[in-house]
């Protein structure tokens, strides 16, 4: 099979996200101008980075900083599928001064290559979303944020975050609910509490029991529901709940309901049959 290879722009979170699939390519030692986070769907490879080396295969991460040399072989004649989420210099800079409020000097990363699963499926989560222009400005931040928590807790002297106080959750839930059919973003209610956006993710997950985005989409649903119930059409209810088009509101409401929007309509019709 021919190499592909695949770039996609997030204009929303500033950053890009390549895919190579079938690559049998070897890359000597090269830089970046960017931090690169990337991950192996398949194959394997022997990667140098910084005097030592490291063999690589499905799901191992691999973390590389702006301008830092490294080498990428690949193992065994097999075909690598690699995908990648890069940040420049300067977006780095800002989303790590976002996770550390009191602010450090640069975004490093300490460990070159790591395995965590959990990571590995945020990652696929956050570039899926990304190729297919998909997903809410909130979820995407929320999985960026995730993501780079995790990648710069490899530091060894992790700054502690102020806690956020249980009333300051409190105002974000009352806010989401007033604000339901806006396009929130996590600036905005990070903004409200005065507090880092990737710690406030965090603590409203741990505190409400899921994130934020999580607990925006429940409340459109609900009211999605009442809609369907009284009759409303599924597109005029996807439209007025704030979902971004009719196919992602029926996915997401089978997904959750069991059931597709008409269907749902139907069971509190009169006659309780699905027009045709």
């Amino acid at each position: 099979m021919k190499p592909q290879r695949y770039i996609y722009h997030d204009d929303e979170l500033g950053i890009d996200a390549y895919r190579l699939k079938g690559i049998l390519q070897d890359f000597p030692t090269h830089i970046h101008d960017f931090h690169v986070i990337g991950f192996i769907e398949k194959g394997a490879e022997k990667t140098v980075c910084r005097h030592r080396t490291y063999l690589t295969g499905s799901q191992s991460i691999v973390l590389f900083n702006a301008g830092e040399p490294h080498t990428c072989n690949s193992l065994d004649n097999t075909p690598l599928d690699y995908r990648a989420i890069t940040l420049s210099r300067q977006i780095m800079l800002k989303y790590s001064k976002d996770i550390y409020p009191e602010g450090i000097p640069s975004a490093y990363f300490t460990a070159p290559v790591i395995n965590d699963q959990e990571l590995y499926q945020t990652l696929s989560q956050l570039f899926d979303l990304i190729k297919a222009g998909a997903g809410t400005r909130l979820q995407k931040q929320e999985l960026l944020y995730q993501i780079l928590e995790q990648v710069l807790e490899q530091k060894e002297n992790k700054q502690k975050q102020q806690a956020v106080a249980t009333d300051a959750i409190a105002t974000i839930t009352t806010y989401i609910a007033a604000h339901w059919t806006e396009n929130l973003s996590i600036e905005e209610l990070a903004g409200l509490v005065g507090c880092s956006k990737s710690y406030l993710s965090r603590q409203f997950t741990r505190k409400i029991g899921i994130s934020p985005y999580r607990y925006l989409l429940s409340i459109r649903l609900e009211h999605a529901e009442k809609m369907l119930q009284q009759g409303c059409a599924p597109v005029e209810t996807a439209l007025q709940c704030g979902f971004s088009d009719q196919s992602h509101f029926i996915t997401t409401f089978k997904r959750f309901t069991g059931f597709t929007p008409r269907y749902y309509t139907c069971m509190f019709s009169e006659n309780g049959t699905v027009a045709k």
